[in-house]
């Protein structure tokens, strides 16, 4: 399915894939009735967030859901935690069950999912998941039946939607495992609604550092959706923001004004050609600086076009916090690309080093530095660093810390013994928060964490927290900025080459100019390994070039890296990796023939 296909045969396949996964889902059933019934099945208990769990189960189910014109939606409340404890895809199992069969038994309507907290202690969270749908319902003779294996509420129902009539069974033996319980209430022709709670632990231990929306402060924006449970959801993500929300049903009734955000939902039921719609969409594109379309699945096929028609982003319904709120996020840093420093009076009064081995990580973190501080000096090494360090003042120092030779631990601590450096903010730059390196970092007497791949807007706060004068220097995470909408397995995406240039056009291609020269070096090295001369510093090859894949917008070369440097730490032999050098040398001349494109050969 992910190769070049004729609508026939990707029709075919998508045949063929939902055969097997039907048929997969039945045997699932019979397995995990066994197993319940034999008391074998046994829940794990791995830390997890609720959100993202349950946006990926009804990002699954929005498909079944549109294809017949019925809106679903989910409702978090704001005050259900986020980092708890227990079995993701068990709970992903009750959702999955519960709301495909309130698909299957609805024609028209909604189904809507609101989740609620219960009750909560230091440890311990008690969330309710109630599934409301708009169906057929239930008659009250076969309502005792639900719960009872291998038989479902009508005889004639296997045969119109298949199924084992198990789903309603393991569903409840689940809820019970969980610590809790499952009921329903249901009339004819009126609908249904299921609920059930669980007890989760609560995970203590999490970093929250979701995405961080202060710069959506004094800013409006127009959200419109005629589905009002729809419309309540997404107004509820709204309220933990700082936007003032102007909402509308309707487009035509709101007000034609200027917005900094337009957010439209398309219906699930539209079925007309939304590229045709192009006046309207072009009328909502001049009322603001970045429209948002929320789009079913159906209409998810026009996306691209709809990009070129001025829409900034294209968002799955149903709109959830965890892909609402990086959108709205990006809208921040788009507007924030053409940060006020423009000529040297302007720029930060600081003296700024950065060390960095590799070529693309440091001409992007110069690059960002020349626009924000007045006095910026870039190493290649750590030795290097401290030649410099015992020459200069530096009021702030960004270290990278896997380099070879003398690593940036190290750096940091010979610079701190220099007397002048003794209280310089030395910050270290890296891709991973390792499992203790916290500890190791501070013990070194780095001041902060900035992670890979450097983000313009963090980068300009922390220089804002060590210029002299400011008093501050704390160790604080700034976390990785969220991606948005990147596709893993593409070979080039000139938009996420840009928004890892912070926007910059010209610096997006030199980066890419840089990764393209680097790759032949590469080749030589994964060559002479696959004929078996095991040559020097493979890894430090490997490690060098996903550095360089970080602002190159490649990101399948960057996981193919990321993949083999995490196997030769680990201590896999290099014989062992043969499959995966082959499919490095392909891909980077797959890298290599998109750039020249971009490039020009």
């Amino acid at each position: 399915l992910k190769s070049e296909l004729n609508p026939t045969q990707r029709d075919h396949l998508h045949t063929i894939e939902r055969s097997a996964n039907n048929l997969l889902a039945i045997i699932n059933d019979v397995l995990d009735f066994s197993k319940l019934e034999a008391g074998k099945l046994i829940l794990e208990s791995i830390p997890f967030p609720l959100r993202s769990t349950l946006d990926e189960v009804v990002t699954l189910l929005a498909h079944s859901s549109h294809d017949k014109g019925l809106e679903l939606t989910l409702n978090i409340k704001n005050d259900v935690p986020d980092n708890v404890i227990g079995d993701p895809l068990r709970l992903q199992q009750v959702i999955t069950n519960l709301v495909g069969n309130a698909i299957k038994f609805t024609e028209s309507g909604n189904i809507d999912i609101l989740v609620e907290k219960r009750a909560i202690s230091n440890n311990k969270v008690q969330i309710e998941v109630q599934i409301r749908d708009t169906g057929i319902g239930i008659p009250e003779r076969d309502q005792s039946r639900l719960f009872q294996a291998f038989r479902q509420a009508d005889a004639s129902i296997s045969r119109r939607h298949g199924g084992t009539g198990l789903g309603l069974v393991i569903t409840q033996r689940l809820v019970n495992e969980m610590g809790g319980d499952i009921s329903f209430h249901s009339q004819p022709n009126r609908g249904s609604t299921f609920w059930f709670h669980i007890n989760l632990d609560l995970n203590p231990n999490v970093l929250t550092d979701g995405p961080v929306t202060d710069c959506l402060k004094g800013k409006r924006l127009a959200y419109v959706e005629p589905n009002a449970a729809a419309a309540q959801c997404a107004l509820d993500i709204l309220s933990t923001t700082p936007l003032e929300v102007v909402y509308s049903p309707t487009f035509s009734a709101l007000a034609v004004d200027h917005y900094d955000i337009l957010l439209m939902g398309i219906p699930v039921t539209f079925t007309g050609e939304l590229t045709m719609q192009q006046e309207r969409l072009a009328k909502a594109a001049s009322m603001t600086d970045y429209l948002l379309l929320a789009l079913p699945c159906h209409a998810q096929l026009n996306a691209e076009e709809l990009k070129n028609d001025g829409a900034a982003a294209c968002l799955l319904k149903p709109l959830t916090a965890t892909r609402l709120l990086p959108a709205l996020t990006e809208y921040c840093r788009l507007s924030q690309h053409a940060l006020p420093l423009i000529n040297d009076e302007q720029k930060l009064p600081m003296s700024v080093m950065a060390v960095d081995d590799n070529p693309a990580n440091l001409k992007l973190i110069g690059v960002l530095l020349e626009d924000q501080v007045q006095h910026v000096e870039l190493c290649t090494s750590g030795a290097q660093a401290v030649e410099l360090a015992k020459q200069m003042q530096f009021d702030l120092i960004l270290m990278d810390i896997q380099m070879p030779g003398m690593d940036g631990i190290r750096a940091c601590e010979l610079i701190h013994q220099l007397p002048h450096q003794q209280q310089t903010p030395v910050i270290a730059v890296t891709a991973h928060a390792m499992a203790g390196q916290k500890e190791k970092l501070l013990s070194a007497g780095m001041n902060d964490y900035l992670a890979k791949p450097i983000d313009e807007e963090k980068l300009h706060n922390l220089l804002l927290r060590y210029k002299p004068g400011h008093i501050g220097g704390t160790y604080t995470v700034i976390s990785e900025p969220v991606e948005v909408s990147v596709n893993q397995n593409a070979t080039f995406d000139w938009q996420l080459a840009l928004r890892q240039a912070a926007g910059k056009p010209d610096l997006a291609r030199e980066m890419l100019q840089m990764l393209v020269a680097f790759l032949p070096e590469i080749r030589n090295k994964v060559e002479e390994q696959l004929v078996g001369e095991n040559p020097e510093e493979l890894l430090e090859a490997i490690h060098k070039l996903h550095g360089s894949c970080g602002y190159s917008g490649v990101p399948r070369l960057k996981n193919l890296c990321q993949l083999l440097e995490q196997q030769l730490r680990a201590g896999t032999p290099e014989s062992e990796l043969e499959p995966e050098f082959l499919e490095l040398l392909d891909e980077m001349d797959n890298v290599t023939r998109e750039a020249m494109k971009v490039l020009g050969s």
